[in-house]
């Protein structure tokens, strides 16, 4: 129903902490436990689609100290998250905070595992549920806004191919655009060719 954020740790330092001690578990996660994650494990890539960075005290490109709920709340509504994970100081401080959002599941030593009290969402604009698969996501239940228009939180490539007409958004700061669609049926599927 959402995407995982995933807080990494690319080797910055950290004045001697070590959260992972020396491993990368979020190369694994997709393979370990199945889903769709949003954060790593690229976080010293620069490319204008590495945007969707968490890691290394950076949140987006910002830093994670000075990171409100607010902000945070923003990007988990693009993004469509559901769940997260935290380890550094200023993460975990936010979600204590705000228990009624970041409602913890569980703890697995310096990693706090929280589910996120928001509606499941694939649409930035309207609203739809999507299954997503290798090269495949197959949209249900689309409902666009009163102006005919839906925008996936999917990031749009010149390679998609549908049955509808696709076209890119720009949506918040995020330099990659996101699919948009209008007046869509309820149910269409997206492929990459």
């Amino acid at each position: 129903s959402g995407r995982v954020l995933f807080e990494d740790h690319g080797g910055a330092d950290l004045g001697g902490f070590e959260p992972f001690q020396g491993t990368n578990p979020s190369a694994l996660l997709p393979l370990l436990a199945p889903g769709q994650y949003v954060g790593g494990p690229y976080l010293k890539t620069h490319l204008a689609t590495n945007f969707t960075q968490f890691g290394d005290l950076k949140f987006f490109g910002r830093p994670v100290q000075s990171l409100n709920w607010e902000t945070f709340d923003r990007y988990a509504r693009l993004y469509n998250i559901r769940w997260a994970v935290f380890w550094s100081g200023p993460m975990v401080r936010l979600a204590e905070r705000h228990p009624d959002y970041f409602q913890r599941q569980a703890r697995f030593g310096y990693l706090h595992v929280y589910e996120l009290n928001r509606a499941s969402n694939w649409a930035i604009v309207g609203s739809a549920q999507a299954k997503a698969q290798p090269d495949r996501i197959e949209v249900t239940g689309a409902q666009p806004d009163s102006s005919g228009k839906l925008v996936l939180s999917y990031h749009w490539i010149s390679t998609l191919r549908s049955s509808v007409v696709l076209r890119p958004q720009i949506r918040e700061d995020d330099p990659v655009p996101f699919i948009a669609v209008d007046n869509p049926p309820e149910r269409f599927v997206i492929e990459n060719q």
